[in-house]
């Protein structure tokens, strides 16, 4: 198994260096080909008023807006030796469900993180409904990063289809890692069955030349608690974990870990449901 083809999430109106620079990585890494992709959501009209000088104005902005960013994208892999290509949308429906669709020409998606703050998600792309529908792994990228570091890989373990679900898919990325921790968070009570949980999977990954070893840490608040605790003491380059939810709700929640996972933070994470 391997990443053959990238595509990689360009957001308007952004600095996207951060993802330029790992689907690059990524690229030179496992031999793969790079599908840029962006898009824009129109305002749909809900007033009988003629809207459609306005409308116009709008699509023509919107338009120009993705020429900038295919711009940005090909001279950012002008010298790569790389496949390159580019696919965008100018609509009104939601940006998340066209790279959903999109989707189906890659084996990985890389995308910066969610809007920290709830206006400026109102224009930005929801990863929720990404991560839920697409089919496929999202590689989030901080925005401050420019490369992705497998050093430090900690697998977040529930034993869900989910989780199953996310080890499998960034099993390239944890081939290629230096240590890898499978770690559950679990009450006092259940240590010793975490534990079992976590060896199988160690066992599992090491079957697959992955350098892994399981580990079982009781927290007597909440899970995303004990995982945040764990990550800030022991450092992490790169966190794995499954994604649950309910797109029509807009209900997250990521093996016990909520919409946390999405915002940006100090370390990549790869999602999967």
């Amino acid at each position: 198994m391997s990443y053959r083809s990238i595509l990689t999430h360009v957001p308007i109106g952004h600095d996207n260096s951060n993802v330029f620079a790992v689907s690059g990585q990524l690229a030179e890494m496992f031999d793969a080909q790079i599908i840029g992709i962006s898009g824009a959501q129109l305002t749909r009209p809900y007033s009988e008023v003629p809207v459609a000088d306005i409308m116009q104005r709008e699509r023509e902005a919107a338009e120009k807006a993705l020429e900038q960013v295919e711009l940005d994208f090909r001279a950012a892999f002008r010298s790569s030796n790389s496949k390159v290509s580019w696919r965008s949308a100018c609509d009104f429906w939601p940006v998340s469900e066209f790279l959903a669709q999109e989707a189906r020409a890659a084996d990985l998606i890389v995308t910066p993180p969610e809007a920290v703050t709830f206006l400026d998600r109102l224009d930005e792309t929801h990863l929720g409904p990404l991560v839920l529908t697409a089919g496929r792994p999202v590689l989030i990228i901080p925005r401050e990063h420019r490369r992705l570091n497998l050093d430090k890989v900690v697998v977040a373990w529930k034993d869900t289809r989910e989780a199953r679900r996310a080890v499998m898919d960034a099993l390239p990325l944890l081939q290629k890692a230096h240590a890898v921790s499978v770690v559950e968070i679990c009450s006092p009570g259940t240590i010793k069955e975490a534990h079992q949980r976590t060896e199988d999977v160690a066992r599992w990954l090491k079957s697959h030349g992955v350098e892994a070893h399981g580990i079982a840490e009781s927290c007597e608040f909440n899970e995303l608690e004990g995982l945040r605790a764990r990550l800030r003491n022991k450092g992490c380059d790169l966190l794995v974990a499954g994604a649950y939810g309910h797109t029509r709700l807009h209900e997250w929640a990521f093996g016990g870990i909520t919409m946390d996972l999405l915002l940006p933070g100090s370390h990549c994470t790869i999602l999967s449901h």
